[in-house]
């Protein structure tokens, strides 16, 4: 789909031009990358039409972290998009922009970030933005509590207080540290620690946003274009469902689909893929922390009879170590479910190595689904249990 271009000030027209100029000298410089723009639509004026409402709903490519809508403001030819910065009544809501970049990053090549925000009823010291290898999702608009790639509160303290009704530019370089694959723009600090100016006085229950438009990531070294930089943009442009509900493959690929619940009549057993553990060991990392806390907050201890924490790995090596890796994965587990007081309910916490494969282990992709924790929950009443929320 096309874009539309706009021309509403300086900063437009030179970005536009710059991108008009891109058009002619791609094709004469071929995958040499200096100025190319790695995310997709960052202007958000190309629409999505979802459909299951036929109609549109949010910015083509671009996603949120939560089950929710993006605020999407402006007319046809000025669009912009708006997320959550907290609530003034509910402890720690947010809200976070998400998108595939068209090409991952490569380790200590050096990029700039920019981006244009707006305050919308409050200034706030710091809006963050993580570069991650993974996808992310939440079951509510909750706080991110992980440490973003860049914080942005030194050009934000020094636009937004002389600015603070208008759009302020940011320019921030980053250098990689290989393989990040998708950008998330939000407000990662705690209620506690964030300072915060209202423009008049806070209402109670009113959630405050900051507006977004023109973001670019571009590299500053010279770098190959990677060569599906054109197919995942339309990979991206094509998906049509309604964002925030297709909590499974939200970017159209397999990468982060590592919770699976399978229901039975009176327990439900969720597998937690490898992929949740730093390579070849047994901590968890800091994105599987919050995807499983996500999870496990769901759950209603009152109708649990017991849990169950079965660890196993592929065929690959030594079967000792991979018996002692299957079980230290397990015992990770059962020290997130202790730390939702649940430590009552596990009755078992086993490893049993590469036994019980659910796939072939011949294939990379039987393995990966062989290396997993399966926790198992019996209920006393199933009818009343809230499983339904899937994490990626």
């Amino acid at each position: 789909m096309p874009g539309r271009y706009r021309s509403i000030d300086t900063h437009d027209h030179k970005m536009n031009t710059r991108r008009l100029l891109l058009l002619f000298l791609i094709p004469i410089f071929g995958l040499n990358c200096y100025s190319q723009n790695l995310i997709a639509n960052g202007l958000f004026e190309d629409a999505n039409t979802c459909t299951e409402s036929d109609a549109e709903c949010s910015p083509e490519a671009w996603k949120t972290t939560s089950p929710f809508l993006l605020y999407y403001g402006g007319d046809k030819s000025n669009k912009y998009v708006g997320f959550t910065i907290f609530n003034t009544s509910i402890p720690e809501t947010r809200m976070y922009l998400q998108i595939k970049l068209l090409c991952p990053l490569i380790k200590d090549k050096l990029y700039r970030f920019s981006i244009k925000v707006k305050p919308g009823g409050a200034q706030i010291e710091s809006i963050g933005v993580l570069f991650s290898d993974s996808i992310l999702f939440y079951n509510k608009a909750v706080l991110i509590k992980i440490k973003p790639s860049i914080d942005l509160n030194i050009s934000l303290l020094k636009s937004t207080k002389r600015n603070r009704d208008n759009w302020n530019n940011i320019d921030v370089d980053y250098r990689a540290k290989g393989n990040e694959k998708y950008l998330i723009i939000g407000n990662f600090q705690a209620d506690s620690e964030q300072k915060r100016t209202f423009f008049s006085p806070p209402k109670d229950f009113t959630n405050y946003s900051y507006a977004v438009d023109d973001v670019e990531l571009i590299p500053i070294d010279k770098i190959e274009l990677c060569p599906d930089y054109e197919t995942t943009r339309e990979k991206l442009y094509s998906l049509n469902d309604r964002h925030p509900l297709k909590r499974y493959n939200l970017f159209g690929d397999d990468e982060r689909q590592i919770i699976e619940i399978e229901k039975n009549l009176d327990c439900d057993t969720i597998r937690i893929g490898s992929v949740f553990f730093e390579f070849d060991s047994y901590k968890i990392d800091s994105l599987g922390k919050i995807s499983l806390d996500s999870l496990f907050s769901n759950l209603i201890k009152e109708n649990i009879d017991f849990i169950k924490i079965h660890g196993y790995t592929d065929s690959i090596g030594n079967k000792d170590y991979n018996l002692d890796l299957s079980l230290n994965r397990a015992n990770a587990i059962k020290e997130m479910l202790s730390a939702h007081d649940l430590t009552d309910y596990i009755t078992e916490t086993k490893g049993f190595g590469d036994t019980f494969p659910i796939e072939s282990n011949s294939t990379e992709e039987g393995r990966k689904k062989n290396r997993r924790v399966e926790v198992i929950i019996k209920y006393k009443n199933k009818s009343t249990i809230n499983t339904d929320n899937k994490v990626n």
